[in-house]
């Protein structure tokens, strides 16, 4: 069962196959993923923590996830590594994905491409899309040494859309739009963007934004351009954030500094991976005057206060995160 694909009832559900059948750790893991795709985060920690321990090698890698993205715990990438593997050594997709991932990008660990590429493939024939969306988007550049097949790629993100996977909606829509590995077809890249938008995939909304922005198959409308980039934000996409903070750049003397701060601050909150320093270093070169407007807006839209601590780029980044995480977002869908 995909994220996008956890129905509203489904807490409610787990919740009684756990109490029918406490001694069965999948009921428990199961519960740990609805919880989380409904925001309650310890709570789901607690019951993946439980799976993993009764032996359930799915809730090994969720732990992993957790502790990669930094949900529910301080962000691990060795810890969520060391997981990744266990569940990987175990014949788990979901670890042999990840574990390749790391492998193959050297996310955390020392590279090591070829055998990154194998646990992919092997996931991918597993029938497990989000390794076929990792190979698509390889073959379709061509990374690490390994030669660029559009061909290829294009199998295997239409795969993953016969799968009902949004992220395979995105990289195929993504792929119409240029003509790469496809014949270039920007009405069925928007249409394939705007199914992945409505199923809550969270790069999506910037995939269409950038439709608007640049006239692409579509009337240019930077309104509608900055609608997207912010939905995408607050769905956790630093891209769309920074593309929101540069389409007010752009404004020239009419751009509110303020804004163009505040989206680079969540630029850099998000970026997890340290994969957009252009969002750090952007917002170093603005004035103190709008960050500190940015700031103490980010500060009236908490609940909760966040430590003043640091530089002011700093308080400025972690509010944003305090933001975003107060919004309730999706985790799961990363």
């Amino acid at each position: 069962l995909l994220p996008n694909e956890i129905g509203a009832g489904a807490v409610d559900a787990c919740e009684t196959a756990v109490k029918a059948y406490p001694d069965v750790p999948r009921f428990r893991y199961e519960l740990g993923r609805a919880l989380l795709a409904v925001g309650k985060v310890e709570d789901a920690r607690t019951a993946i923590e439980e799976a993993a321990k009764r032996g359930h090698v799915r809730a090994v890698f969720e732990l992993g996830y957790l502790h990669a993205t930094g949900t529910g715990t301080a962000q691990d990438r060795t810890q969520a590594n060391a997981l990744y593997k266990a569940a990987s050594d175990k014949g788990d997709p979901y670890g042999m994905t990840s574990w390749g991932r790391a492998l193959f990008n050297g996310y955390g660990v020392r590279p090591d491409t070829a055998k990154g590429l194998d646990l992919l493939l092997k996931a991918a024939a597993m029938g497990h899309t989000y390794a076929m969306n990792d190979l698509a988007a390889i073959f379709t550049e061509g990374r690490n040494g390994v030669t660029a097949d559009p061909d290829r790629a294009v199998a295997f993100l239409q795969a993953g859309v016969q799968r009902q996977d949004m992220y395979s909606m995105n990289l195929l829509g993504r792929n119409y739009l240029s003509g790469q590995g496809v014949d270039k077809d920007p009405k069925m890249a928007l249409t394939l963007f705007q199914r992945a938008i409505d199923l809550g995939q969270p790069y999506a909304p910037a995939s269409l934004g950038r439709m608007y922005r640049d006239g692409s198959g579509v009337e240019r409308d930077l309104a509608e351009a900055q609608r997207l980039f912010e939905l995408g934000t607050m769905r956790g996409d630093q891209s769309g954030a920074y593309d929101r903070a540069a389409l007010e750049m752009q404004k020239g003397d009419k751009a509110n500094q303020a804004v163009a701060a505040r989206f680079l601050a969540f630029a850099a909150a998000l970026d997890l991976r340290k994969e957009l320093p252009e969002a750090r270093k952007t917002l170093a070169k603005f004035a103190a005057k709008p960050k500190t407007a940015a700031l103490e807006q980010l500060q009236q839209e908490l609940k909760s206060k966040v430590a003043a601590t640091g530089s002011l780029d700093t308080q400025l980044i972690n509010a944003a995160r305090g933001v975003w995480e107060e919004a309730n977002p999706r985790r799961d869908l990363f």
